[in-house]
């Protein structure tokens, strides 16, 4: 057997096609083999907020997002997502992450009254299947500062006398 020639065939993206030609004495004989190496099974994660929100949130804030998983080229689920990166006292929650077919579900992160103030990347991870590669997405998510305030009195001061009742507003500034 040997593999030189030139196959006339159409090579497509799925395909690869190569020439074999047997010798027996001075008899020759050829044939084009086409070996079918097509997309193996894989699925996809995406992520997504609802349009006009925001994934900035005051301490004690929460921002959620949907999660969605996608099979293609005859994939077999179920597929088990985790998340990583989570800020310090933060939490995530939803109501499943075991996917047994294509869909989305809601996932929302939750920080706390002592997660600091910064920009974070949590990742929404999805497991190796059957040596494709790890199916990550990432989340932005942005704890800002809580803005500082002050109290006034107005009037600035009253003057009564004994056993006189007076009003006092308080002005929030900031």
């Amino acid at each position: 057997l040997q593999g030189t020639g030139n196959c006339n065939a159409t090579n497509q993206s799925w395909s690869t096609y190569f020439p074999i030609a047997m010798f027996v004495g001075p008899v020759s004989h050829s044939v084009c083999v086409i070996a079918l190496v097509g997309p193996s099974a894989d699925y996809t994660v995406t992520a997504s907020t609802p349009p006009g929100s925001s994934t900035s949130v005051a301490p004690g804030g929460n921002v959620t997002y949907t999660i969605g998983v996608a099979g293609a080229e005859g994939f077999s689920y179920p597929v088990t997502l985790s998340v990583s990166g989570l800020p310090p006292g933060a939490s995530a929650s939803w109501t499943q992450n075991t996917f047994s077919l294509d869909g989305s579900i809601p996932l929302t992160i939750t920080s706390s009254t002592q997660t600091p103030a910064n920009g974070y990347t949590i990742q929404v991870n999805g497991p190796n299947t059957g040596g494709n590669s790890n199916h990550t997405v990432t989340l932005p998510f942005t704890v800002v500062a809580p803005q500082d305030f002050t109290l006034q009195p107005v009037p600035g001061s009253l003057n009564m006398g004994p056993l006189a009742t007076g009003t006092y507003a308080i002005l929030v500034n900031g």
